[in-house]
């Protein structure tokens, strides 16, 4: 969460009226909470950015959270869906599980 906490302000910012931004951000959550959101209503000329799987890394869970976006993916291929590559977490040691797995 604390690494796209208002990326759709900037992004909106960065587009013209003509295109609609909206961000849900969902702190501490794992891959499944974050994925349990309905994205109803979307065509092929919306676009959904997925970044999640950071806590799910830190405990182990990190074959489960891909096959939860891998299952998103497939359920939601009616739209465009781009899925970010995990960030380093400051908070955590470099030799952390979590921040190999992002190299």
């Amino acid at each position: 969460d604390s690494h796209v906490r208002h990326c759709s302000k900037i992004l909106q910012k960065d587009l013209n009226e003509k295109f609609s931004v909206s961000g849900i951000v969902k702190p501490g959550s794992g891959t499944e909470h974050i994925l349990d959101t309905n994205i109803q209503g979307m065509s092929k000329e919306d676009i959904v950015i997925v970044c999640a799987g950071t806590n799910d890394i830190a405990k182990n869970n990190a074959d489960e959270a891909l096959n939860r976006i891998k299952k998103f993916v497939k359920k939601n291929h009616h739209s465009n869906i781009f899925v970010m590559e995990n960030f380093h977490r400051h908070d955590l040691v470099s030799w952390s599980c979590v921040n190999k797995a992002v190299r």
